[in-house]
């Protein structure tokens, strides 16, 4: 059966209008599902520089005892806040001989050694009578200062924790021996002796981080320029397939 012209004319219109209207569809919403229109924040720039700081402290209660029979050995750890990089630490260990006799000169003086154990490396030394010792070690060198990308500040600040994971402690072990300068041909002197007393404390360094946000005219007008003037930023993409809708209605009422 011949379709009549006014017949053919309406089929041509209605193929017309789904075609318009799919493509009206297409464009309401963009293929990420995010509204057309929608402005990504830019990024920023954020400067972070690395600051020294000190710190003293004891080594448990300080005082320790050292037994002639038994050596002494204790592991100690340092630690600062997390974000921080510890970079050394000097370990400080003095001593006197508590049991002496001799009025011009001291004698049974006794003899005390020292090791230290930290980072992979041994310190030791040993003084007759008394002693000052110190012990120097390097954890960690400074971090560089430098820059990163980035939407906000927090963003910088978890950047800087990954690049420094388990850079914020440090363990070591102390071992002190002593031998008494006591003669076993002087009984009573020598049982006195039993050891001797000695004091422990450290110092140490580290490194914290410091952020400023870039806030240069350069910087700050990032992501602007490409945003259109007087107010007609598009929101999202009804107004287009609303145009499509209408224009094919247009044409059905041809």
């Amino acid at each position: 059966m011949e379709l009549k012209k006014n017949d053919k004319i309406i089929v041509i219109a209605g193929v017309i209008i789904l075609i318009i209207s799919a493509i009206g569809i297409a464009l309401y919403t963009s293929p990420s599902g995010r509204e057309v229109g929608e402005i990504t924040p830019p990024s920023k720039t954020f400067f972070y520089t690395w600051n020294k700081e000190s710190r003293e402290t004891t080594l448990g209660e300080g005082k320790f005892f050292v037994n002639k029979k038994t050596p002494f050995e204790q592991t100690f750890n340092i630690s600062v806040d997390e974000g921080c990089v510890l970079n050394t630490i000097n370990i400080h260990l003095t001593w006197t001989d508590d049991v002496t006799y001799g009025i011009i000169k001291k004698k049974g003086l006794d003899t005390l050694d020292a090791k230290v154990v930290c980072n992979g490396k041994e310190l030791d030394a040993s003084t007759k009578g008394n002693g000052d010792y110190w012990f120097n070690f390097t954890i960690n060198e400074k971090p560089e200062d430098g820059s990163i990308e980035a939407k906000n500040e927090s963003e910088v600040e978890q950047s800087i924790k990954d690049s420094i994971y388990n850079k914020n402690s440090a363990s070591f072990t102390v071992t002190v021996r002593i031998e008494t300068g006591e003669r076993l041909w002087r009984l009573l002197k020598y049982l006195k002796d039993k050891g001797n007393d000695f004091d422990l404390s450290a110092t140490y360094t580290y490194y914290y981080y410091t952020i400023e946000e870039n806030t240069s005219s350069e910087n700050s007008s990032g992501g602007e320029e490409n945003v259109p003037q007087g107010g007609d930023i598009p929101t999202s993409g009804h107004g287009i397939g609303e145009f499509y809708r209408n224009l094919g209605y247009g044409i059905g009422m041809i």
